[in-house]
């Protein structure tokens, strides 16, 4: 029994060791990751000066992808207006030094012709959680 206990008793002697060890490691690269200046880019900003080359109730989604590349992402919407309509994503969002920057494109297409039927664009800016 004695040397059950003086085994546990090492054990934890080296477990504090260790996990002190990695405690310090791990502070040190949260304070190293603080001071550098990281920078994330996602997606392909999208090409807002190009819609004026898509004709609504006449451009196709062939067209769209030729004018705009192919989208992100694809989806759907329902309005009580409007119906049913397909809905692609084109987006981006860029952040570096504490600003970030997004833009988004939402296009939307006749869910059984799949003709351009218009669109929905945003774009923001931040600087260390303010408003640009």
């Amino acid at each position: 029994m004695a040397i059950f206990g003086r085994a546990i008793a090492m054990l934890q002697k080296y477990a504090s060791i260790w996990c002190g060890g990695v405690a310090a490691v791990v502070i040190v690269i949260v304070m190293v990751a603080g001071c550098a200046t990281p920078s994330f880019k996602m997606g392909k900003p999208p090409r807002f000066d190009r819609l004026g080359e898509l004709k609504v109730n006449v451009s196709t989604g062939q067209d769209v992808i030729a004018v705009l590349g192919e989208p992100q992402g694809r989806g759907a919407t329902r309005s009580s207006t409007y119906g049913l309509k397909d809905a692609w994503l084109y987006e981006s969002m860029d952040m570096e030094s504490g600003k970030s920057k997004m833009r988004m494109l939402m296009v939307f297409l006749d869910k059984d012709t799949h003709v351009y039927r218009g669109h929905m664009w945003f774009a923001s800016g931040y600087l260390f959680g303010r408003k640009e």
